[in-house]
């Protein structure tokens, strides 16, 4: 089968987060299963543009990939700046010739974040040409999500976005709590759960290519339990929750370090390492500027706690990587993911610094033995639904289901 992926972003632009991750894993594992997987993404990273050709095809991992121009919209043109900060773009000339093209042999499309341009095109495609068409939101029709940017958003949504869910075949949401969010837009439409996975040899992989940076900081931290938080810095993932939280906990008599990781989206970093300098406690919480690779794995597979108090989350892909790697978890109900106070995998928390501190002067009593015990029941969790493998499977098979009941029509 052939699959034509509209995304928000690819490799190389590591600084998106979650979404690189996850699309680029999805669109891996079907190639490993013996699909064919195209995909179209911006040259963007979190508002920078990537040093990529534009009109060539760039191959990561058997997945073929084209990458078109993201110019700014007549609205941001403007530079008013309600509109010049809005995180869409205008499609580029090129891409509908693109489309047609890379389209016409593909058997399923799937447009995998709300608010990308091109979701108009490859939805009016499918339509034209009775093709499979799929819709993924990834935590942006979350109501607490809608409230920053209210009006600009529910605009977009309701002169656009929601006629181009309602030609989908099926939305795919990452949660339960996403089936929700979508029905207020498309109450007719089929909703199914295919959520973010992690490789089923994930922790197994060795952290070979470490930066110099990265290794002074783990030789510092010595045997004390590691609470780690890793994300865009900025304030709805929580960060300055998890640095007062962990000043608190440590000024209380706790001993642990504490890492801080991510790409500083909001300009929030320099306020935070003068708290933590405030405190006198730069031995003990560091910050590492953004991860990727080796680094970010050597990060988790160290680590025996990983926090993140986020505000809304589609399903974080960092919260499966640090379960996977056997780290207990403390995240908070924005992160819709109730199956790890479930499984005695970690801690569901009110997002406030006090909760937070709290868990961590608890969690790092338990020490590091302690806290491998709640992170044997995370590695658990993820291998019993998690991994790439069987969701993989899954998503052919809900394609071919489609294709199946699209033909006898």
């Amino acid at each position: 089968m052939k699959f034509l992926f509209n995304a928000p972003c690819y490799k190389p632009a590591y600084k998106q987060g979650g979404p690189l991750h996850s699309v680029s894993s999805l669109a891996e594992g079907l190639v490993q299963a013996g699909h064919e997987v195209v995909v179209s993404a911006p040259n963007l990273d979190l508002g920078e543009h990537l040093d990529v050709d534009l009109g060539r095809d760039y191959d990561f991992g058997g997945v073929r990939v084209r990458f078109f121009n993201a110019a700014p919209t007549v609205l941001q043109r403007t530079g008013i700046p309600y509109f010049a900060r809005a995180g869409v773009y205008a499609v580029d000339p090129a891409y509908e010739a693109w489309l047609e093209v890379e389209a016409a042999e593909a058997d399923v499309l799937h447009s995998h974040l709300t608010f990308i341009p091109e979701n108009a095109p490859v939805s009016k495609y499918a339509i034209k040409h009775n093709k499979v068409y799929f819709y993924s939101q990834r935590g942006n029709l979350d109501p607490v999500r809608l409230e920053m940017g209210r009006w600009k958003k529910l605009a977009f949504i309701y002169l656009r976005e929601q006629l181009i869910m309602r030609r989908a075949d099926a939305l795919l949401g990452l949660t339960r709590h996403e089936i929700k969010t979508f029905k207020r837009f498309a109450p007719r439409t089929r909703v199914e759960v295919i959520p973010n996975g992690i490789s089923a040899h994930f922790s197994g992989t060795p952290a070979v290519d470490v930066s110099p940076s990265i290794t002074s900081i783990l030789s510092q931290v010595e045997d004390l339990p590691v609470f780690f938080w890793m994300s865009r810095i900025h304030q709805t993932k929580g960060a300055d929750v998890f640095v007062d939280a962990a000043i608190l906990a440590l000024n209380s008599g706790a001993k642990f370090h504490a890492v801080v990781s991510g790409p500083d989206e909001a300009g929030l970093e320099d306020d935070l390492k003068g708290r933590v300098r405030g405190a006198k406690l730069g031995e003990y919480i560091h910050f590492t500027g953004p991860v990727s690779g080796d680094n970010r794995l050597a990060l988790l597979k160290r680590a025996d706690c990983f926090a993140l108090p986020t505000v809304s989350e589609g399903l974080s892909m960092v919260i499966l990587e640090a379960m996977a790697c056997g780290c207990a978890i403390l995240t908070s109900p924005g992160a819709y993911f109730d199956e790890i106070e479930v499984a005695g995998a970690g801690r569901i928390l009110d997002r406030t610094v006090s909760a937070f501190s709290s868990a961590i002067e608890e969690y790092s009593s338990l020490g590091r033995a302690g806290l491998e015990t709640i992170g044997v029941r995370g590695v658990d969790l993820i291998q019993s639904g998690y991994t790439w493998d069987s969701i993989v499977t899954d998503y052919v098979d809900l394609s071919k289901q489609i294709i199946k009941m699209k033909s006898v029509k």
